[in-house]
């Protein structure tokens, strides 16, 4: 996925063909690239986001036939969009959060990697 609408000095973090997330050093934030939608959160949002996302109750919406639980509705106080998911949504989103939580570690272990190599 090509997402066009943020600034440029973006580095993208991970990215699936649903989505993705992109981190801006200059504005200290994040960019979701979810829905043809780009949300800006600053970096305390994107993890109260994931866990938001994690806490959804997949094995309910999944096995209930009820039409309220066909759709999962996600508007925090900090985003200006509304997610409205389905199943599968949920599990795309969090399979991008997953992503971008093992490429953050990634990168981390990295940097202390090279720091303690360089201390040396």
């Amino acid at each position: 996925m090509i997402a066009t609408n943020f600034p440029t000095n973006c580095q993208e973090i991970f990215i699936t063909e649903k989505g993705g997330i992109y981190q801006s050093d200059r504005e200290r934030c994040f960019f979701l690239i979810f829905q043809e939608k780009t949300i800006k959160l600053r970096i305390t949002d994107f993890f109260v986001l994931q866990k938001i996302v994690f806490q959804i109750d997949i094995k309910t919406m999944a096995t209930n036939v009820l039409p309220e639980y066909d759709l999962e509705i996600i508007a925090p106080c900090f985003m200006e969009n509304v997610l409205i998911l389905t199943l599968k949504e949920v599990l795309d989103l969090q399979t991008i959060f997953e992503g971008t939580q093992t490429m953050l570690e990634l990168h981390q272990i990295v940097s202390k990697s090279r720091y303690a190599v360089s201390v040396c």
